[in-house]
């Protein structure tokens, strides 16, 4: 089974791999989310970026619903009721865990903020894609 069929399988059984992504608001950030939303079984759960301007665009490039969320409490509410995000809060996305996430794109141009950022979907036991050549 070739790659795309699983993941037409995996959006046929339900099963969307969930993606958040940090640092949706530039122009990496921005093309993932307008891939993730032409992608069958993938779905982009959180566009996080301190500009929640650019990371709205990236949801809007994305092309589903999606709610802008200020507290961990609104986030949390987006995501039970099955909208994507934009929120510049990542730790509180993050802090949900695989109930939400499967996936962490890491995609800003930080390396603090960044290696904070990624330890701690290390510890939710998230898997991470490093788009970020300083921090790799």
């Amino acid at each position: 089974m070739s790659l795309y069929e699983e993941l037409q399988r995996r959006e046929a059984d339900g099963r969307p791999i969930r993606v958040m992504v940090v640092g949706a608001g530039g122009s990496m950030g921005q093309g993932i989310a307008l891939q993730l939303g032409k992608t069958p079984g993938m779905r982009l759960v959180a566009a996080v970026d301190l500009d929640l301007d650019r990371a709205q665009r990236a949801a809007e490039l994305y092309g589903r619903d999606w709610v802008r969320a200020a507290t961990p409490p609104e986030v949390a509410q987006a995501l039970r009721a099955g909208r994507s995000v934009v929120t510049s809060d990542a730790s509180a996305v993050i802090a949900l865990g695989r109930e939400f996430i499967d996936v962490l794109v890491e995609s800003t141009d930080t390396v603090a903020f960044a290696a904070r950022i990624v330890l701690e979907a290390v510890a939710r036991r998230l898997d991470v894609v490093l788009m970020n050549a300083e921090l790799d």
